[in-house]
């Protein structure tokens, strides 16, 4: 073969929009793709979320071996939380292996790629660097280039759960998806690879803030504002098959077109605060008010901490470098404690057997050994809780509709297989359609009420969609088949896919396999695939990368967009 791949991320595009919109004659592009090629469902991973599905399509591994399962991950032997990166993550990616196959790679904007690795040609890394200062471009001096070239350059935008208002979010949102749609223009020309990955973030980004206003009177939402903001995540949309449009002029022959996105989306029903139902149930023990417990929000509102703060400030901007880290060294890992705090403080441990932490609020249980203060025997007591949480949480119903909102709780050695299974929580909630949102801090009284279990989001809440199993795959290209529904595909397969594109062997340990149902038969029985025995590579696992600076960066940034409060 002789054969260039260019895959477009679209970050939480659904077929649950695309489908009637190409029907009404808003997106041509697609549409044209959709008759032309090949289009499906495209499974996710279970959680459907970006830092876990990322992975999964980087690696074609499940996250038990690639040991990315949420946004946050617990340090082992503590309760404190951190944030996970590309540098969490185990296993090899298909740009390391097509760099170690002497072919030359570009990827732009893919999340969990922080810090870059070094590939046969550049990588500039997604949601998870910490900002334009910090070291997300590879190799360094591309990114003098790309300013120099190009000009502004944005990792992500602010955000309605902070500093923007709901019309400089749209106006960001648009801006920063011009400027990443420049510099791919820019490095397509005049870096030229064989494979060339591009994601845009944007749908997902309007997904989460403006879904209510398409749907005025639906799931309880506030209408207000529907007039306005009814087509903003259409217009995104409209935006993205120009660009798409666009791209395809410029493909030659050899090429392949895939697109994709990481899992879909739709509205919310309701917030769930499983460590107020973990209370409520008799599993998880509150600390008193009256203890002397002081929260780590009120300590950062007094005085001596802001002083505190104020002074560090001075020191990081006039001090040098050999003395801050000295200084830092001394200091307590503060961006674990805040987490920590934020999400656990209020907990007693020692009356605790089991409490939730993570975006869909996985179940963790206090194991004797495993956990500092654990209360649960391992072996029988273990199981037997377990059995326990599984029949009440599958049991749950929506308090308005009547439905079950657990559709399944997994133990997570019956759902993840791998070196890493270890990691993620002890039991993992499928919601419902994933129409549910866990929140998992405890800003409660000492006696939990169970209106704060279920709450409806459009009273606690900015936040009107979340993700969804499934998002999108189509195919386009010369030896891909023409006007056909693919069946069956999981973000695992791409990587496969892709490998198999570039002619390049492909291991055996992925989980992932090659969507041979999308090329025509010729093409499959003259282009066979080739399978090498590999063991799973864990050599790339860096452990946690950010600065205090850097974390709180990154809190704010996933705070904005809705993966943690």
């Amino acid at each position: 073969m002789s054969k260039k791949v260019l895959v477009i991320g679209l970050d939480g595009a659904t077929l649950d929009l695309i489908s009637p919109w190409v029907n009404a004659g808003h997106l041509s592009t697609f549409a044209r793709i959709m008759r032309e090629g090949v289009y499906g469902k495209l499974e996710s991973t279970i959680h459907p979320m970006s830092s876990v599905a990322w992975p999964s399509f980087m690696t074609g591994m499940n996250p038990g071996k690639h040991g990315i399962f949420d946004v946050t991950e617990q340090v082992p032997n503590s309760y404190e939380i951190r944030f996970t990166s590309g540098a969490s993550r185990f296993g090899k990616t298909i740009w390391r292996i097509l760099s170690d196959g002497g072919k030359k790679v570009g990827i732009i904007n893919v999340p969990m790629t922080y810090p870059p690795e070094e590939v046969n040609g550049y990588i500039i890394s997604g949601m998870d660097s910490p900002g334009i200062d910090s070291n997300f471009v590879y190799p360094k001096e591309l990114w003098n280039e790309i300013k120099e070239k190009v000009g502004e350059y944005r990792i992500e935008t602010g955000n309605p759960m902070g500093n923007k208002s709901l019309d400089e979010f749209v106006e960001e949102v648009h801006y920063a998806l011009e400027r990443r749609y420049a510099v791919f223009n820019y490095l397509r020309q005049s870096h030229p690879t064989d494979l060339l990955v591009l994601v845009f973030v944007a749908p997902d980004r309007v997904h989460h803030f403006f879904w209510k206003y398409m749907e005025e009177g639906k799931y309880s939402r506030d209408a207000g504002g529907t007039s306005k903001y009814r087509d903003v995540i259409l217009n995104v949309y409209k935006r993205l098959d120009a660009i798409i449009g666009e791209v395809i002029k410029g493909l030659d022959k050899d090429t392949v077109l895939l697109l994709m996105s990481d899992h879909g989306a739709g509205p919310i029903r309701k917030l769930v605060n499983l460590n107020a139902w973990l209370n409520v149930q008799g599993f998880l023990g509150l600390k008193s008010q009256s203890d002397g417990q002081i929260s780590l929000l009120e300590q950062f509102k007094s005085t001596p901490f802001l002083m505190a703060k104020t002074g560090w400030g001075i020191l990081k901007r006039y001090l040098p470098d050999r003395y801050k880290s000295w200084l830092r060294s001394l200091m307590p890992k503060t961006r674990d404690r805040v987490l920590t705090y934020l999400f656990l403080s209020r907990i007693d441990w020692s009356s605790t057997k089991a409490f939730s932490i993570g975006y869909f609020g996985d179940i963790r249980i206090n194991v004797k050994g495993r956990e500092p203060q654990g209360t649960v025997n391992p072996g029988a007591e273990y199981e037997g809780l377990r059995e326990d949480l599984i029949a009440k949480l599958e049991a749950m119903k929506d308090p308005d509709t009547g439905e079950k909102m657990v559709e399944k709780v997994y133990k997570r050695e019956d759902l993840y297989r791998g070196s890493q299974v270890h990691k993620t929580s002890d039991l993992i909630i499928k919601w419902n359609d994933y129409q549910y949102k866990s929140r998992i801090n405890l800003e409660i009284d000492d006696k939990v009420s169970a209106s704060r279990i279920m709450i409806d989001p459009s009273k606690d809440s900015k936040m009107s969609s979340i993700h969804r199993l499934y998002g999108v795959f189509m195919a386009y290209g010369k030896d891909i088949k023409q006007g056909v529904k693919l069946q069956g595909a999981h973000i695992m397969d791409l990587a496969p896919t892709v490998l198999y594109l570039l002619n390049e062997p492909i291991p055996d340990c992925m989980d992932g396999k090659v969507l041979t149902t999308i090329f025509r038969e010729d093409f499959l029985s003259n282009n066979p695939i080739h399978y090498r025995k590999t063991e799973q590579d864990d050599t790339w696992q860096q452990g946690v990368t950010y600065s205090d600076e850097e974390a709180e960066k990154i809190r704010k940034r996933l705070q904005g967009l809705g993966y943690i409060e």
